[in-house]
């Protein structure tokens, strides 16, 4: 595995699968490609998925815009996630969607059934 992945695993407080990711030949390029069901496969819970995918969609977008004009390819650069400074001068805007549904009884169903069985239904 390179560096560049082992590294950012490590930014990412992802350090415990780096040696899951070396078995499996994943290196920085074959990473770009991961889906959440190759993540779960390689043992992944959902919280960590949904970290890792997110920081990958990061560091594309950061490579894109270095990219831009350019006519090159720029590496992929791993950009951890982190929290906004709130006491940073400038801010951004940005318009998000944000979707939620519940099902009745859902969380008494959960609190009774095991995870498994909830997952399966």
């Amino acid at each position: 595995m390179g560096a560049d992945l082992g590294g950012w695993l490590q930014q990412l407080g992802f350090g415990q699968y780096a040696e899951v990711f070396e078995r499996e030949q994943i290196d920085l390029e074959a990473a770009r490609h991961l889906t959440d069901a190759n993540l779960k496969d390689l043992g992944l819970p959902m919280g960590h998925r949904v970290k890792f995918l997110a920081a990958m969609a990061a560091a594309a977008e950061t490579a894109g815009a270095q990219t831009q004009g350019a006519g090159g390819h720029a590496s992929l650069d791993p950009v951890p996630l982190s929290h906004p400074d709130t006491s940073a001068a400038s801010g951004e805007r940005r318009n998000a969607t944000v979707v939620f549904s519940d099902l009745a009884g859902y969380t008494a169903l959960n609190e009774r059934l095991d995870p498994e069985e909830v997952e399966s239904l």
